[in-house]
């Protein structure tokens, strides 16, 4: 193994380490549990953004493992898919609070 790989299986250790357990602490945060549950509830009542979230998981994971590179743009693309999932969750979880 090169030092190359070292350091970059390294790092990818690393990261792992410290993004697990910021993710237990989110989850255990209160009101986490409470914010899913109106998410849930939110998108029954809208349908429409809630197949726009399927659609865009389903978008991100195709170009994920498209061979194609889009002429440059499938990073940008998928960046973009997981921007717009953002704001819809967003929206869904302020929806009815106006």
């Amino acid at each position: 193994m090169t030092k190359t790989q070292k350091s970059f299986f390294l790092s990818l250790a690393l990261g792992a380490s410290l993004a697990i357990p910021a993710t237990v602490l989110v989850m255990q945060q209160p009101g986490h549990a409470e914010k899913q549950e109106v998410a849930k509830g939110e998108r029954a009542k809208h349908p429409r953004l809630d197949k726009a979230l399927k659609d865009l998981n389903e978008t991100i994971a195709y170009l994920e493992k498209a061979p194609d590179n889009f002429g440059g743009h499938k990073k940008m693309a998928i960046d973009s898919c997981k921007q717009a999932k953002d704001h819809l969750k967003m929206a869904l979880e302020h929806a009815g609070k106006n």
